[in-house]
């Protein structure tokens, strides 16, 4: 051994004997270790199944207003083809095929008018390329009103022609009207009309052919209509259909999806077999882009976002949410401009647009672009590369799977089974809505074996596609093992698509793997802990893995049992009598946290707070109402308050039993005046207004805050209505804070 060796060894065996007399290393030595970052996970448990039989996504595809020249509808059917919808809604009216009625009072078809056979190009497409189509009616024909027995008679002879004598057997589904809003008495009389039309169906045979789907509904009642149609119109109904436009705020937040789980989870509840009718959104897009909500009268009903890059990450955040919450489906508004004209007809001829053609711009190109003077706008669009992806790579038939969120703003995830060939195969979708780029580790716990994984990424940037519209792989993972993760990168502001289809070897899937229980968080529907007495009070059980599944159960605080209320297993508690109680959420998965509990309070009287962050203390609300996050200096730092949209009055409707008070916050500008109007209800349709005490408060900024509170007794009600009147700017009043006081009646 050389002395060269000897120095060295001496001082590090002095080391180490040093070590051992301390017994642990200086903290300085760990610091690199503790600051290392932890790469956020997202865990696919491929044994909870969300939805059994994805119907797929789609877009709505109508009838132009235009005849199209055989050139042109071989580009729309080859971009179609590159989309791969997995459905279609399609919507004319029966005067399409219906002239009148003769003396006899007997219909008139033409079965070869103008509008069937600008019709027929579509059905012809998606009988032979297998696309379902949901098949529907704009209103009523010939001035008739909703329950007119003699529209059902004409819809069930237009369904007997086209599926019957020419074969379209892709017709799966109708909708008769759409859209439909009111009161319960207008409800009342357009259930009538859906069970004239379930008669006739029924009467002829066609339910064998093709499902009724309902409420239709969009705006304000969107989610209440579906629960009165779960309790009055389920006989009637094959699945469950609503439009929604959401501001890109609540998409962003992530609101969506706990917003249709809870109407997911109602008709299960609700419908004695609603858990195996899909609930589908049958129109989808942003709501506060949209020109004619904005104060840009001069686009009307048209999507200022529309050609931005933006919309697609907007838009498959929103299917990604859709899935994730248990829907079955959902259709884009819409596929092409060129198919619908701005209700206020056309526009003066000029040399660029001779035809003074006014159309609404909401598609994934313009077919009509060079007619009006602009050919480029013919091009497809960026959201075009994003819907193609999500319809390509989760087709109908998928089984929608649980995927946990990481805790990082903005990003969310979906995953499917899909079964192609008789193979089985992954897909995931990961959106990032965030302003930076995120590094996620994906895992699929019970895959076994290596697998091909390609992925498909859409940036504000670029996309790859072929020079028709087909997207590219960004890369291909060879031999990844996705049980024990693959790195990501998500881009800002963009999504990634990833599957194992087409991979020549069929993926292989254990069971059992399931991620450890790491949290659970009990969170009330009005974000509280009190009920009164023979009230309700829904809770769900926010938990680590994501929907893992949890027993619900209800004692006295000390452990033992208790009749002071009750809870079933959806988490619905209902209150006895007055005193306290402890809710439990016991989860059966392995994990540190096995349970959660809270203590409920059963009182004679509680008050609910809703600072309007988002809409989900709400019971309804008008779609000319949207979240204002700006200037909050003005309002007294408030960074988020309620405002039109709409040059017309807007409300947004609370429910809560037993109603006896209220205070309400909001920013004004100018004179107060009757700039808001409150009104109670005990059944949601007879009003009552309720005059208010005002107290303002003098500030600087150019907003000044007033708190109004009854003026009189509130009767005991169930409804509270706010209403921003219409005002000379749309910006204002605005709407910040609304507590809602209730208590038992003595009685």
């Amino acid at each position: 051994m050389n002395n060269r060796f000897i120095r060295h060894l001496i001082p590090n065996l002095m080391m180490l004997i040093a070590i051992a007399l301390i017994g642990e290393v200086p903290a300085t030595a760990a610091k690199p270790v503790r600051n290392r970052p932890v790469t956020p996970v997202i865990t696919v448990n491929t044994d909870r199944i969300i939805c059994r039989s994805y119907e797929g996504l789609g877009v709505q595809w109508d009838p132009s207003f235009v005849d199209y020249t055989p050139a042109q509808w071989q580009q729309i059917f080859q971009r179609v083809t590159i989309l791969h919808p997995q459905f279609i809604r399609c919507c004319y009216m029966a005067t399409s095929y219906c002239t009148g009625f003769n003396s006899e009072g007997l219909p008139v078809f033409d079965w070869n008018s103008v509008d069937m056979r600008r019709l027929y190009p579509i059905l012809n497409y998606c009988q032979s390329h297998h696309i379902k189509v949901l098949l529907g009616e704009w209103g009523p024909p010939f001035g008739m009103k909703i329950d007119d027995p003699r529209w059902s008679t004409l819809i069930t002879d237009e369904l007997q022609y086209l599926i019957r004598q020419r074969g379209y057997t892709c017709i799966k589904w109708f909708n008769k009207q759409n859209e439909p809003s009111g009161d319960k008495a207008y409800f009342q009389q357009w259930r009538t009309s859906q069970l004239s039309l379930n008669a006739a169906l029924t009467r002829t045979g066609l339910t064998k052919y093709v499902k009724q789907v309902g409420p239709d509904t969009s705006g304000e009642r969107l989610f209440s209509w579906v629960h009165d149609c779960a309790k009055q119109l389920s006989i009637a109904l094959g699945a469950y259909e609503i439009h929604w436009y959401v501001p890109h705020q609540d998409i962003s937040s992530g609101h969506v999806v706990n917003a249709l789980r809870d109407v997911r989870t109602m008709i299960n509840r609700t419908d004695a077999h609603g858990s195996d009718k899909p609930f589908i959104l049958g129109e989808s897009g942003t709501s506060d882009t949209v020109g004619s909500k904005t104060g840009d009268w001069r686009t009307g009903d048209s999507n200022l976002l529309i050609r931005s890059p933006q919309y697609g990450t907007l838009m498959a955040d929103y299917a990604i949410q859709t899935m994730r919450a248990g829907l079955a489906g959902m259709s884009a508004w819409d596929l092409d401009d060129s198919m619908h004209e701005q209700m206020a007809g056309g526009v003066p001829p000029t040399a660029a647009n001779p035809h003074g053609y006014n159309l609404k711009v909401w598609g994934f190109w313009n077919t009509l672009g060079p007619a009006m003077g602009d050919p480029a706008d013919d091009n497809l669009r960026p959201w075009f590369y994003a819907w193609t992806m999500l319809c390509r790579h989760f087709p109908r038939g998928s089984r929608i799977v649980l995927t946990n969120n990481p805790t990082v703003r903005g990003v969310r995830s979906t995953a499917a089974i899909v079964t192609e060939n008789g193979r089985t195969a992954l897909s995931f979708a990961i959106v990032n809505d965030a302003d930076t780029a995120r590094t996620i580790d994906l895992k699929v716990p019970n895959a076994v074996g290596l697998s091909e994984v390609r992925e498909f990424s859409y940036t504000y940037g670029s996309t790859k596609a072929t020079l028709g519209g087909m997207p590219l792989p960004n890369r291909t993972l060879h031999e990844a093992r996705l049980s024990k993760g693959v790195v990501l990168q998500l881009p800002p502001h963009g999504f990634l698509v990833l599957t194992t289809m087409g991979e020549s070897q069929p993926l292989k899937l254990t069971t059992g793997r399931i991620a450890r229980t790491t949290h659970i968080q009990l969170i009330s529907a009005d974000g509280t802990d009190e009920l009164l007495p023979r009230t309700t009070l829904q809770f769900r059980a926010n938990v680590q893995p994501e929907q893992v599944p949890v027993r619900w159960s209800v004692t006295a605080p000390n452990g033992m049992a208790t009749t002071l209320a009750t809870v079933n297993q959806q988490g619905l508690v209902t209150a006895h009598r007055t005193g306290v109680v402890l809710l439990t959420a016991k989860s059966s998965s392995p994990g540190s946290v096995k349970a959660a509990s809270t203590t409920l309070h059963i009182v004679n009287s509680k008050s609910i707070s809703d600072y309007l962050s988002n809409w989900s203390k709400s019971y309804s609300h008008t779609s000319g109402l949207a979240f204002d996050n700006l200037h909050a200096s003005q309002f007294e730092g408030q960074t988020v308050r309620v405002k039109r949209i709409s040059d017309t009055a807007q409300s947004i409707v609370y429910q809560m039993a037993h109603i006896t008070g209220f205070r309400i916050k909001v920013f004004y500008t100018g004179h107060f005046n009757d700039q808001v109007a409150v009104e109670v209800s005990a059944d949601g349709v007879h009003w009552r207004s309720i005059p208010t005490l005002r107290t303002t408060v003098t500030t600087t900024s150019d907003f000044q805050p007033a708190y109004l509170s009854p003026a009189t007794q509130v009767p005991d009600s169930e409804y509270l209505r706010v209403t921003l009147q219409n005002n000379k700017v749309v910006y204002a009043p605005q709407l910040a804070e609304v507590v809602l006081k209730a208590s038992v009646p003595l009685h």
